[in-house]
């Protein structure tokens, strides 16, 4: 796919691209750079696959699920009905489809220890006001159910782990 994608992208500047045209940010001048990297990409292709087929077995992937993307029931346990806005959805390798969602990851100032061990609770949290308390109660709250997501995903799916150990795992999924 990695090969294909980065041949395509030969193909265009050689037969279609329109340096002029509003939406292409490269000069003309950009083009022997380009072409560089891209066979730089075809190169290493083979390189970064994993060996294990598995890992690149195509699945559908929703690469931008968060929050406002999730219908949940409106009363109740917060249990996902479905999910929406599939628009950037893709069919690519299992290891680039495999990181957590927007949705679930962990983006407040209570990190999730890589032991797989409790979130911490802030050192000062006793002599925060009782307002700012009730901040970051709600920020545990969040990472404990991101680092249950985590903790759950990988038992769930025992591949998840292997494609996260990958060395170039964060690179794959920002393809």
């Amino acid at each position: 796919m990695i090969r294909s994608a980065a041949e395509f992208q030969l193909r265009a500047i050689d037969e279609v691209v329109d340096f002029s045209a509003p939406f292409i940010e490269s000069k003309p001048s950009d083009e022997p750079l380009l072409r560089r990297m891209l066979r730089i990409c075809i190169e290493i292709a083979p390189l970064i696959v994993p060996r294990n087929r598995a890992l690149v077995m195509p699945v559908l992937g929703h690469p931008n699920l968060t929050l406002t993307d999730l219908i949940v029931q409106p009363e109740g346990p917060a249990t996902c009905l479905a999910a929406i806005d599939w628009q950037c959805a893709t069919v690519s390798p299992y290891c680039q489809q495999c990181n957590p969602a927007p949705a679930v990851l962990n983006t407040g100032p209570i990190p999730i220890p890589k032991d797989g061990s409790m979130p911490p609770w802030p050192e000062d949290f006793d002599q925060m006001p009782e307002d700012m308390q009730e901040v970051y109660r709600i920020y545990h709250r969040f990472a404990c159910r991101s680092r249950w997501y985590a903790l759950k995903s990988c038992e769930l799916d025992p591949l998840r782990p292997e494609a996260w150990r990958l060395p170039q795992a964060v690179g794959l999924a920002n393809l």
